[in-house]
């Protein structure tokens, strides 16, 4: 496992811990705890603080966070034999209603930085 999470560990080390984590805590029965860690990748409010130590992490996910773990996650899949992923936005149509100026101030902050 570690071996294939050297990839993943590299770009996206926040997505690895809670991975490492998880597998530690199914390994040890702690059904809590894998639920917690998956929840919190899931970007989930409220996670145990418990289950966060254990894993090593801390805070919540954030949008900035989120793409990194959606890199790991390609990784991941890639490793797995998966060619890839489809991504299916939901709030397209209420993005839509939104005024313009305010639409493009929010998609330009929620794009990565280069």
């Amino acid at each position: 496992m570690e071996r294939r999470l050297a990839d993943v560990a590299r770009t996206t080390p926040a997505f690895a811990a809670p991975l490492r984590g998880y597998r530690r805590a199914r390994l040890a029965d702690d059904h809590a705890t894998a639920e917690a860690l998956l929840a919190w990748v899931g970007g989930r409010p409220n996670v145990a603080a418990s289950a966060k130590r254990t894993a090593g992490i801390g805070g919540d996910l954030d949008h900035f966070g989120a793409l990194g773990f959606l890199q790991g996650l390609l990784t991941v899949l890639r490793d797995c034999g998966h060619p890839g992923l489809l991504v299916v936005l939901d709030e397209i149509e209420a993005l839509q209603r939104v005024r313009s100026d305010v639409r493009e101030k929010a998609l330009n902050r929620a794009a990565p930085a280069h």
